[in-house]
């Protein structure tokens, strides 16, 4: 009896010291994987998308395949319909990847510096875009879509000098300040459709030297007289379905390299084909919304270009609309 009692005494004793150690030693939370599917591609050589759907994923942990053995070079991220703090951490599994898809989803944070290449978001819940959440040194096209109330801080883009395309469509950005496109120097291709734009900063592009083209379509704009003078490369400016009733052909004067040109209808009334052919000396093609080219006004105004030699390429509008219902449908004759 004597024997048992000391050995029970030593072991409470034990179970004592261990419980007083777990209560003051500090718990550490291991990192986590978080398992999604793949779907595997084959063209030239098995490509794979990881698709993350319906999960939750918080600070520190990492995507990643429950099977190893199904790893193949991973072209695409798409996040679905998930919950998620997003970090360079979150996608630390998958360095060669190259896009990441974020869509039908609630983004509670933010943070990229990674070498995704192609960012998409589209359908989500996103935090406000400043210049800490995008950090991607290689991103070379980003695209914003039908997300919900999301803002944009002046200089959110500054840091992502190797931009090259910048897709905002569908958002709700009604003035265009100064700074907002700051840093964006190598960017070739910057498309703001359907946007609820309503003004534009008179020096809102002046950074965006090479800027190629530029699509303003489909937003209430009524006055347009941003300086262009920096943006020698524009070859392309859509200004279609907007509220413009007066466009002072000075202000694309500047513009040597102005090919194409998009137009609203009511604004075909109010312009001078001799003018503008004038004014825009390599213009080749005016854009005119695609409903509208049987319209008798539309019809002459296209007549009078085709003896200036200039084409009409229609500007399918209507197809933005039936996508995103909040947008003011075109008009018609």
């Amino acid at each position: 009896m004597f024997t048992v009692q000391v050995f029970s005494i030593k072991m409470t004793t034990k179970k004592h010291l261990l419980l007083l150690l777990m209560s003051v030693l500090p718990v550490v939370t291991p990192k986590r994987d978080v398992y999604c599917e793949t779907e595997v591609h084959y063209t030239y050589y098995p490509t794979s998308d990881i698709i993350c759907r319906n999960i939750n994923i918080q600070r520190n942990e990492a995507i990643d395949l429950k099977d190893h053995s199904q790893r193949t070079i991973v072209d695409k991220i798409q996040l679905i319909s998930v919950t998620a703090d997003v970090q360079s951490s979150t996608l630390q599994n998958f360095p060669a990847a190259q896009q990441l898809l974020i869509f039908d989803s609630t983004i509670k944070s933010f943070s990229l510096q990674s070498n995704i290449t192609t960012l998409n978001v589209s359908n989500s819940i996103f935090p406000k875009i400043t210049s800490d959440s995008l950090k991607g040194k290689d991103l070379l096209s980003v695209t914003f879509m039908s997300n919900y109330d999301l803002e944009f801080e002046k200089g959110a883009f500054k840091q992502l000098q190797a931009l090259r395309e910048l897709i905002i469509v569908n958002q709700t950005i009604p003035r265009i300040q100064r700074h907002l496109f700051t840093g964006l120097v190598n960017l070739r291709y910057l498309c703001l459709i359907a946007s609820n734009i309503q003004e534009i900063d008179e020096d809102a592009f002046l950074d965006l030297s090479r800027l190629d083209r530029l699509y303003l379509d489909a937003n209430p704009i009524k006055t347009f007289s941003t300086n262009l003078c920096a943006l020698t490369h524009l070859d392309r400016l859509s200004l279609s379905n907007t509220n413009l009733k007066k466009l002072n052909f000075d202000v694309l004067g500047p513009v040597k390299s102005l090919s194409s040109v998009g137009l609203p209808r009511q604004l075909l009334k109010t312009i001078n084909v001799t003018d503008l052919v004038t004014k825009i000396p390599d213009l080749r093609v005016v854009g005119i919304d695609f409903m509208e080219l049987q319209c008798p006004d539309v019809i002459s105004f296209m007549d009078e270009l085709k003896k200036k030699e200039v084409r009409v390429m229609p500007i399918k509008i209507e197809d933005i609309w039936y996508h995103h219902r909040d947008i003011d449908k075109p008009s018609m004759c």
